[in-house]
């Protein structure tokens, strides 16, 4: 191959691309993508190849780290439930949670009395009910600020997505009682963190995300390459022709045959983007 114009790679972004783990730790307000896989990724597009993110996050709290990413594709937002033209600002594709699901919430917080959700909406608007310490952390990752709210049903109409957020033995817990009650069966709840657990429609996940964009771009799946370091990422990883995984990503990707490159700390997207130059170049 001359180039690598039938080639797509999809990445997610937090502690993929770039280290927002170690940015927080080192109480960095400022999150960037790290100079060495920036230029790997603008040299991947210069020879033909298509970048992506698709990422966990929503819309407001993803729109202000676009600009630092080189790219040139739509984006996965939403944990996938949705694909994104930031060129052109507009949604392409969009998966909204079931009209039950302000029903089904209010059962779920009668059952698990601790935890707290975030709502997201396909604009700019985020709401959080009943807050916890987990809803503010979240807040200041993200930097997109919350409305408090006293039920979803004060929240606008479609539902992108919800992250339930509390401890981690609370959210496993409430993970296996969706996984089992046949009314949650049109939704997946699959964890971004430990303290993390998303809400979105029935397969609209990272891996639908992927799919969709094959779809758009006419890339084949034998050329889809893609990268991810959380539980939230397997769906993509599972489908991809190879699966790279940063070797410090949770440790749950291990012994699922993923390619473990180099730690997201040490620039993996750069280690990524070397081995495909080397695969078809």
């Amino acid at each position: 191959m001359k180039d690598l114009s039938e080639v797509l790679l999809i990445c997610d972004f937090d502690n993929t691309i770039a280290p927002t783990g170690q940015y927080l730790a080192e109480g960095r307000s400022c999150i960037d993508v790290p100079e060495e896989n920036r230029r790997a990724i603008l040299r991947f597009m210069a020879e033909g190849g298509h970048f992506a993110v698709v990422t966990g996050r929503a819309f407001p709290a993803f729109r202000r780290l676009q600009p630092l990413i080189p790219t040139n594709c739509p984006t996965g937002i939403f944990n996938g439930a949705a694909i994104y033209d930031y060129e052109k600002g507009t949604y392409l594709t969009q998966h909204s949670l079931p009209a039950s699901a302000p029903t089904l919430v209010h059962r779920f917080m009668d059952a698990f009395p601790t935890v707290s959700f975030e709502a997201f909406t396909w604009g700019a608007e985020v709401f959080a009910v009943r807050p916890n310490e987990y809803v503010e952390r979240h807040q200041r990752f993200t930097g997109a600020p919350w409305v408090e709210i006293a039920a979803l049903e004060d929240a606008p109409l479609p539902i992108a997505k919800l992250v339930i957020e509390d401890e981690e033995h609370t959210l496993k817990a409430a993970a296996e009682f969706i996984r089992s009650q046949e009314e949650f069966k049109d939704f997946d709840a699959i964890f971004s963190t430990p303290n993390l657990l998303e809400f979105t429609a029935r397969g609209a996940n990272k891996g639908g995300a992927a799919e969709e964009l094959c779809a758009l771009l006419g890339i084949q799946k034998e050329h889809l390459y893609c990268a991810g370091d959380q539980e939230n990422d397997l769906a993509m990883l599972e489908i991809a022709s190879e699966a790279f995984i940063p070797a410090d990503c949770n440790p749950l990707l291990f012994d699922r045959g993923f390619t473990p490159v180099r730690p997201c700390t040490e620039n993996s997207i750069a280690d990524i983007v070397a081995r495909l130059e080397e695969r078809y170049l």
